[in-house]
């Protein structure tokens, strides 16, 4: 290699590097840099195609490569589904008339059900909410307001009671909405409202 030419190669080593520092594998750097320094060393020279990366790479580098690949078909922002976060506690809605002027308040209905267990209560808090008071649909604030009024325990989880009363068709309901079903309306007006006095 001549002087002249052996300046010309050194002024654009800046720029051979920043072409090299371009690929991540260092096989497919080093063939990079051999290519681009032959290249540039003799322009008249025929320029050889460079060596095919899979044959040069480890197997290890290899499965990096698969793997940066695949990585690279994937959007950045998907990614599993993540368990959500338990709701926050329920709270007393004190808007909640539980004693309103011309209707049967919550206690005497109570009184008149004796629900026996916490799917029961559940039931007769949302039947009270929205056929006693006219409530379209009620929520697990108001239903843990009546759990509070009338003293009952109150459960752990209680959405999960309530999604439990639901699972047994008593309940129709969403995050947000709690609604009776048809056969929770008919168990609380022919049965529960059916059972003999506590004597």
């Amino acid at each position: 290699m001549a002087d002249d030419q052996f300046d010309a190669l050194l002024a654009r080593i800046p720029e051979i590097a920043k072409a090299v520092n371009a690929f991540t594998s260092p096989e497919i750097q080093q063939a990079a840099f051999e290519l681009l320094v032959a290249t540039m060393s003799d322009e008249d020279a025929p320029v050889k195609p460079p060596k095919d990366p899979s044959k040069t790479i480890t197997k290890s580098a290899k499965k990096t490569v698969r793997k940066t690949s695949a990585a690279s078909d994937t959007p950045a922002d998907v990614s599993k589904p993540k368990r959500q976060i338990s709701a926050s506690p329920p709270k007393i809605d004190k808007d909640l008339d539980l004693v309103p002027k011309g209707k049967r308040s919550f206690k005497e209905f109570v009184a008149s059900t004796q629900p026996a267990n916490n799917n029961e209560r559940v039931l007769v808090a949302a039947y009270w909410l929205t056929h006693e008071i006219d409530e379209d649909a009620t929520t697990r604030d108001r239903i843990f307001t009546c759990f509070r009024d009338s003293a009952w325990p109150i459960p752990t989880d209680l959405s999960n009671t309530i999604s439990q009363t639901g699972s047994k068709n008593l309940l129709s309901s969403t995050r947000t909405e709690i609604r009776v079903s048809v056969n929770g309306i008919n168990f609380v007006e022919h049965t529960m409202l059916k059972r003999p006095p506590l004597a």
